[in-house]
Formats: C-alpha cells, structure tokens, sequence
C-alpha cells in the first residue's frame, strides 16, 4: 500500500498533475458553496421585504 506522499512523489509525474487539478477543483467547489450560500441570503432577505 502506498502513501499520499509516495503517490505524489512518484517520477512520472502523473500523480502531481492529478493533486494539482484536484486541489484546483477543490478551491472552485468551495468558492461555489460560498458563493450560494451568498444568493441564499440574498434570496431570504427579498422575499421577508415582499
């Protein structure tokens, strides 16, 4: 069994390029939930004012 470190490490380089996107994909998805929960409130404060 290897580790995530010996994973990217490893020298064909395909396991960083794979850390890499998913950390990318990562910092989009929470940027996605910060950013609805935004719209949420918004969404909240419109319909307690009509």
């Amino acid at each position: 069994m290897t580790t995530f470190r010996e994973q990217r490490t490893a020298p064909d380089g395909t396991h960083d390029a794979t850390v890499a996107r998913l950390e990318q994909e990562n910092a989009q998805l929470r940027h996605a939930v910060d950013s609805h929960a935004t719209v949420d409130q918004a969404i909240g404060v419109l319909v307690a004012t009509r």
